[in-house]
């Protein structure tokens, strides 16, 4: 319930999602991506969905999404830019880092960006400070 309520409150009310707008959706497969997939497709919106893997990409597909970036295999700003020029109206990022500046870079004029979550990383091998 928890992740259906924060896709609806961000496209909604926050964004106020409209019939025709470009949506990204990063993690498109997550709890509260998969969510915001479904709504902004019965919203009318092109959907835009970023997962981490091969086997995602049908997922997301059946989920609503027009488009899926593979991230393994893609760089999303290098598709934002090349497939929708004119920017993206509404991004719905949970995941951070490279995806979030992506989706920033590639904001149409006016868009809106709902930070919704983010992933922590750290480097491989890290070892605990020692002070």
């Amino acid at each position: 319930r928890v992740s259906t309520l924060t896709a609806a409150v961000a496209l909604q009310r926050t964004a106020q999602l409209r019939k025709g707008e470009v949506v990204l959706v990063t993690a498109a497969c997550g709890a509260t991506g998969s969510f915001a997939v479904q709504l902004a497709k019965l919203e009318g919106a092109t959907v835009v969905g970023t997962v981490g893997s091969a086997p995602k990409v049908q997922t997301a597909l059946a989920l609503g999404c027009d488009r899926v970036v593979n991230m393994s295999e893609e760089d999303l700003g290098e598709v934002l830019r090349k497939e929708f020029p004119g920017g993206i109206d509404v991004a719905y990022e949970g995941v951070g880092g490279k995806l979030f500046k992506a989706a920033l870079e590639n904001l149409a004029e006016g868009g809106r960006l709902l930070v919704v979550g983010s992933i922590p990383t750290c480097p491989h091998h890290a070892s605990p400070s020692r002070h």
